[in-house]
């Protein structure tokens, strides 16, 4: 959280007030029209930590790791865009979890750094990639 808290409050320095639209939904994404940012989370655990990757770091193995994880999840999620372009059916949807209620910390960090967005984002649920290994036939 630390990270993307102060990557956030960085980007919106940067922007100087000229801020995009934030989404949580993919569909309100498409549908807006002018500059937005969709916010997603990555999950990679499990056998997805074991899915083939493009990123190389020759950097110390623990932050090597990190790194690819990070590789894993954003190609997880190109995967699932391109079936989209391609009109399949792809579950760019926000997850059910185990209760009614969540805490959107991406958006708790979206507050922090300043972002004008409606505190109803603490209670919405993101869209969560998972980067699983290939099925077979395919």
């Amino acid at each position: 959280m630390a990270e993307i808290s102060w990557t956030l409050d960085n980007l919106f320095k940067q922007l100087k007030g000229n801020v995009p639209a934030v989404f949580f939904s993919f569909e309100d994404f498409l549908r807006h029209e002018a500059p937005a940012i969709f916010f997603w989370e990555a999950l990679v655990s499990g056998k997805g930590k074991e899915v083939e990757t493009s990123c190389k770091n020759s950097n110390e193995d623990q932050e090597k790791t990190h790194v690819q994880d990070a590789c894993r999840g954003v190609e997880a999620f190109l995967r699932k865009l391109d079936d989209f372009k391609k009109g399949r059916k792809t579950p760019l949807k926000a997850g059910k979890g185990k209760s009614e209620k969540c805490l959107n910390m991406l958006g708790a960090c979206l507050l922090w750094a300043g972002y004008a967005v409606d505190r109803k984002v603490l209670g919405k649920r993101p869209v969560v990639i998972s980067a699983t290994p290939e099925k077979s036939g395919r």
